[in-house]
């Protein structure tokens, strides 16, 4: 059965899809509309076929995205974002498309879109994301035992290790998930210069240069080259799913600073994961974008708590 995924958004959906990718036993069509996705082409063993496509297209109703579909010849398609339930119009939108094809959709039975997809999941909200979404998965394809997938996982990657106590990645899908380029350097003026590694995204670096200037080491990583200094990390300070999924895959310890998001988008707190929750009144939106327009909720974070509580840990 010829079967397509949409890759819209959240870096946490890419990790998922790359961990799902070691086990599979079947081709899957991934329309990829994130940037870097190198990370799947690397170790997907020939099991993916990847479609680069824009995502503005995609939010215009894009023709070429209609016409993939139609010459990939897909008899099922399902719908992204499939680790999360909310409404977005990148659901919609694929939706429609496949309709006009007469391409099944599949989807979560939790979905408030779920009424429109023909074939409806379980929604398992209170298993770990990976695990969630692996279960999901594995309702639609045939794969390999979870476990057995996280150790081939692992086995692409040759952990960097760094003499740095913490590794703090600064990157997120969102605004809404992390810190103002001012919160990030006062954040991190806290540190000693030799204890603390920034990495993330070029662009994640943007306004960052003074932390540069004053010696303290950003380092522009891909994906893959992220996961191997997760991999080797002694500590690893985060704001989004991604590098918490690779830390927890790998048994590292982790912080992850978070707004008021829904829950279920982060693993279980554990013995190597905590998780340091805004403060702010602001609805649990779990949103891809700020409902309020401002961020609010990442705005009030006390820099001096929060590096105690961090520092504290890892002592």
């Amino acid at each position: 059965m010829n079967i397509g995924i949409g890759l819209y958004q959240g870096f946490g959906d890419l990790f998922s899809l790359t961990l799902i990718s070691q086990g599979l036993k079947s081709k899957l069509h991934v329309y990829s509309f994130i940037e870097c996705p190198e990370i799947l082409t690397r170790i997907s063993k020939n099991n993916l076929i990847i479609r680069k496509l824009d995502k503005a297209g995609l939010l215009s109703g894009s023709y070429r995205f209609i016409k993939q579909l139609k010459n990939d010849k897909l008899q099922a398609y399902i719908i992204s974002d499939f680790s999360c339930t909310r409404f977005t119009k990148s659901k919609l939108l694929q939706l429609i498309a496949c309709r006009v094809l007469g391409i099944k959709v599949i989807g979560s039975r939790g979905d408030k879109l779920a009424f429109l997809y023909d074939e409806k999941l379980e929604d398992l909200r209170d298993v770990e994301l990976i695990k969630k979404d692996y279960t999901w998965i594995s309702g639609i394809l045939p794969i390999e035992p979870y476990d057995q997938c996280v150790n081939e996982f692992k086995a692409n990657f040759q952990p960097e290790f760094t003499s740095h106590k913490f590794i703090f990645h600064v990157g997120a899908s969102t605004l809404n998930k992390k810190f103002t380029p001012n919160q990030v350097i006062n954040f991190v003026k806290r540190f000693d210069k030799s204890d603390i590694l920034i990495i993330g995204l070029k662009s994640d670096f943007l306004g960052l240069e003074i932390l540069s200037d004053a010696g303290y080491i950003l380092k522009e990583t891909l994906f893959s080259e992220m996961i191997s200094l997760i991999a080797g990390a002694k500590h690893l300070i985060c704001f989004d799913s991604l590098a918490a999924n690779v830390a927890n895959a790998f048994g590292i310890n982790c912080n992850i600073i978070s707004g008021p998001v829904i829950t279920e988008y982060f693993f279980k707190e554990s013995i190597s994961i905590s998780i340091f929750r805004s403060t702010s009144d602001c609805t649990k939106c779990g949103s891809p974008a700020c409902i309020r327009g401002d961020a609010k909720c990442m705005s009030d974070f006390d820099m001096n708590t929060l590096f105690f509580q961090i520092t504290k840990i890892k002592n």
